[in-house]
């Protein structure tokens, strides 16, 4: 169903460009709730850029690292080619975000 209503907003013109303060995408926004699909829609079919960052220099893959869904993790860095090194304004790689909000 969220799919759906994203196509649908799409479809009618609705922004998905930064939506608040931070600068945070729908992009970030479906990355982080493990939303692959979304993910996919948002990449391939309308092209939004997977390296665009919040105002902390966070980009999706950073977002996708704190959901722990391996498939987005794959999807980004193999399919998207995303950097996995990049890092935020703190110098934290996605791979740190990982670490830090994982039980491991």
């Amino acid at each position: 169903m969220f799919e759906f209503l994203v196509s649908k907003f799409v479809d009618i013109h609705v922004d998905i460009l930064p939506f608040d303060d931070n600068q945070v995408t729908p992009l970030h926004e479906a990355a982080l709730a493990g939303h692959l699909s979304i993910v996919k829609f948002l990449t391939i079919k309308k092209h939004c850029n997977p390296l665009c960052s919040d105002k902390n220099s966070a980009t999706p893959l950073h977002y996708a690292m704190m959901s722990g869904e391996i498939n987005i993790l794959t999807f980004f860095i193999e399919e998207l080619k995303c950097n996995p090194n990049v890092q935020d304004a703190d110098g934290e790689t996605p791979l740190r975000y990982f670490l830090k909000d994982s039980k491991v």
